[in-house]
């Protein structure tokens, strides 16, 4: 319930409230019950995925802030993207 209710503040601030669980633990365990503290992609950040991603790869993070290599790898794959060689 306390994952539930507090995520959207981040893992550090539900690590304040349940200080036995890592934070990477309440992360695993937040991705487990489907909740995100990230907002959905815009359209703005798919276009740049589209334009970017197939010459970047997972260094388009940059041009996304508040994204990291794995969420990249997540988007690209939901939106049919291939890294060029």
């Amino acid at each position: 319930m306390i994952i539930r209710t507090h995520y959207h503040r981040g893992s550090q601030f539900v690590n304040t409230l349940l200080p036995e669980i890592t934070p990477a633990t309440i992360k695993f365990q937040a991705n487990r019950m489907g909740i995100s503290n990230r907002p959905h992609w815009t359209d703005d950040e798919i276009s740049i995925m589209r334009e970017c991603y197939s010459a970047m790869g997972t260094p388009v993070a940059s041009k996304l802030p508040g994204s990291n290599a794995e969420s990249i790898m997540h988007c690209a794959k939901r939106l049919g993207l291939k890294r060029r060689r």
